[in-house]
């Protein structure tokens, strides 16, 4: 009777192998494709992370240069603006600009604190200030310093 089970034995043990083989490989693929599918999503993060970096720095670039034709402009608007007063000083005239440059330079304010408020950098946003402030004292009329 002994010798009957054996084969049987041996036949159950090696189905039971089978099956907790079959089910540790199952358990493994799953685990498998659950790192790779962690890979994967970690892979898309990313790549979303850095096309998002890349869309912010062009927009940084962007908003830089059109900051620093502003400021160009205002540059050149402000020596407008003093040379028309000293030209109207020597001949004894203190008026308004025409309304048209004065117009001009105040849309060109708009503009440069608009750009100002979109750049990240503390230091160009700190700066921009104090270049306007010199630029508003620079164009203020000759009459009205020594008042």
């Amino acid at each position: 009777m002994g010798s009957g089970w054996l084969p049987v034995l041996t036949s159950l043990i090696g189905l039971v192998g089978v099956v907790v083989g079959y089910w540790s490989a199952g358990l493994n693929d799953a685990r498998r494709d659950r790192r790779a599918h962690e890979r994967e999503r970690e892979a898309r993060a990313s790549d979303a992370n850095s096309a998002r970096e890349a869309r912010r720095h062009e927009f940084q670039l962007e908003t830089l240069l059109e900051l620093e034709d502003a400021l160009q402009l205002m540059t050149r608007l402000t020596g407008r603006a003093v040379h028309f007063d000293h030209m109207q000083a020597r001949r004894g005239q203190y008026t308004q600009l025409p309304e048209q440059w004065s117009e001009e330079m105040h849309n060109n304010g708009v503009d440069v604190r608009r750009l100002t408020a979109r750049v990240l950098e503390d230091d160009v946003r700190d700066a921009v200030p104090r270049f306007t402030k010199v630029c508003a004292e620079v164009s203020v009329s000759p009459r009205c310093v020594g008042q």
